[in-house]
C-alpha cells in the first residue's frame, strides 16, 4: 500500500481544486485509488458508482481492456507525428470526419423529396397487399396465375428500374458539378433507352406470353387464368379507353404525375424538359 492509499496522510493544502468547496473537501477528502467498469474504489477500499463517467471522459467505462490494448498498439506503432511539412493519414481522416456535418438546407430538401417518396412506397406496398388479398379470395389457381404474371412483369421492368437508377446517379453527378444543363440530355437518353429495351421486352412478353408463363406454370387451368391477366394488361388502354371518362381520368393521372416530377426536379434547381 502506497502513501496515497492511506487515508488522511496526503498533504492537501498545495492543490486548489477547481469548482470545488475546497475547505469542506479537505476537511473530509473523497479520494479514489483505482477504478474498473462503472465503479471507483476509494483509498479505504469502498466501491463508488461513477455516475458522471469521469466527468464525461470515460463513457465506455474504466479500465476497458479493449481500449487499453488499442491505445497500446497505436503508441507502439506511432506515438506522435508532427504537422510541420509531414503528417499521418489518421490526422486527415479525423479532420474529414469532423467536417462531415449535414447541411440543414440540403437536409430539408432531401427530406422534402424523401418523405413523400417513402410514403408513396408504403402506399404501393399496402395496395399490393390489398390486391393480393382480393386475388386470394378467388382461390389458389388465381393466386398462382397472378404470381406468375407478376413474375414476368417484374423481369420486364428490371431494365427500366436499372436505367432509372443510372439516370438519377448521372443527374446527381451533373448537378454536383454545376452542370444542370446536362440533366435534360441525361433524362432524354434514359427515356430513349427505356423505349428501346423495356419496350422490346414488353412486346416480347405479349407475343410469347404463353411460352413465358409455361416456365412458371404447369397446370393448364392456371395457365389460362394467367393468359386472362395478360390480356387485361394488354387491353387496359389509356388513349381510346371506353368509356371516355376512363380515358380522361387516366390522362389526368399522367398529367398529375408529370407535375409531381417537375416540382421534384425544381426543388433541386433543375428544369424538367417539356419535350423529348
Amino acid at each position: 500500500m502506497t502513501i496515497h492509499q492511506i487515508p488522511n496522510t496526503v498533504k492537501l493544502e498545495s492543490f486548489w481544486m477547481p469548482f470545488t468547496a475546497n475547505r469542506q473537501f479537505k476537511a473530509e477528502p473523497r479520494l479514489f485509488a483505482s477504478a474498473e467498469g462503472m465503479h471507483y474504489t476509494t483509498v479505504d477500499g469502498r466501491k463508488v458508482i461513477d455516475g458522471s463517467a469521469g466527468l464525461w471522459c470515460v463513457n465506455a467505462g474504466h479500465g476497458r481492456r479493449q481500449i487499453a490494448t488499442a491505445v497500446e498498439r497505436q503508441l507502439m506503432n506511432l506515438d506522435f507525428a508532427p504537422s510541420f511539412n509531414m503528417g499521418h493519414p489518421l490526422a486527415f481522416d479525423t479532420a474529414f470526419l469532423h467536417a462531415m456535418r449535414p447541411d440543414p438546407k440540403l437536409l430539408r430538401t432531401v427530406l422534402r423529396l424523401g418523405i413523400p417518396a417513402a410514403m408513396g412506397m408504403v402506399v404501393m406496398s399496402l395496395a399490393e397487399l390489398v390486391l393480393l388479398g382480393l386475388v386470394n379470395g378467388f382461390g389458389s389457381n388465381a393466386t398462382a396465375a397472378y404470381g406468375a404474371v407478376n413474375q414476368v412483369m417484374s423481369y420486364t421492368q428490371f431494365p427500366a428500374l436499372s436505367i432509372a437508377i443510372s439516370v438519377s446517379i448521372f443527374g446527381a453527378q451533373a448537378i454536383g458539378r454545376g452542370e444542370s444543363a446536362r440533366v435534360g440530355a441525361i433524362v432524354r437518353t434514359g427515356v430513349e433507352m427505356n423505349l428501346l429495351l423495356t419496350g422490346g421486352l414488353v412486346v416480347t412478353a405479349y407475343l410469347f406470353s404463353r411460352t413465358l408463363m409455361g416456365f412458371f406454370i404447369t397446370d393448364a387451368a392456371v395457365l389460362e387464368l394467367a393468359q386472362g391477366f395478360t390480356a387485361f394488361y394488354r387491353d387496359c388502354r389509356v388513349v381510346g379507353a371506353e368509356p371516355e371518362s376512363s380515358e380522361s381520368f387516366r390522362i389526368a393521372l399522367c398529367v398529375a404525375s408529370m407535375g409531381l416530377i417537375a416540382r421534384s426536379l425544381a426543388l433541386l434547381g433543375v428544369s424538367a424538359p417539356d419535350a423529348m
